[in-house]
């Protein structure tokens, strides 16, 4: 699996932590352009940079990032994981994400109790990430996960 990231403050470093102790590589970050020369070879400044070296994108970069990637992400047909929840409040980028993953056919998974740990834990097992859906299990310590299917 492919995987990429959006962001690269202390939670996308817990992320990658998180992936790395798994047995699985980063395939690419989105930055600011102005960041990808501190590492040329990982570090990318487009989308389409990005969805082209990966097949899942996990958003740590916040509600912006998320309202101005996550589109663009899904469109292209790629899955995406977000801690970024509280974007969701805000019904443009619900609704953009939505249409965003009709369109392309991917998915969109948050935590509805965020647990970074968990979710990229659950999210990355070969036989669950393509169709994740756990909307109603009962709450535990580490949280549940919802996620947006479009058929």
């Amino acid at each position: 699996m492919k995987i990429g990231l959006i962001g690269k403050g202390a939670i996308a470093q817990h992320v990658l932590d998180a992936i790395q102790a798994r047995g699985h590589q980063v395939h690419a970050v989105l930055v600011r352009a102005s960041s990808v020369s501190q590492d040329p070879d990982l570090f990318v400044s487009s989308v389409k940079d990005l969805t082209s070296r990966a097949d899942l994108v996990i958003d740590c970069a916040g509600h912006h990032a998320l309202a101005e990637y996550g589109p663009q992400v899904l469109s292209r047909g790629i899955d995406m994981v977000t801690v970024s929840i509280g974007a969701l409040a805000d019904r443009q980028v619900a609704d953009a994400l939505e249409s965003s993953a009709r369109g392309g056919g991917p998915s969109c998974t948050w935590p509805v109790a965020p647990s970074v740990r968990w979710i990229v834990l659950v999210r990355l097992r070969p036989a669950s990430w393509t169709r994740l859906s756990m909307s109603g299990a009962s709450h535990r310590r580490a949280g549940k996960v919802q996620s947006l299917r479009t058929s």
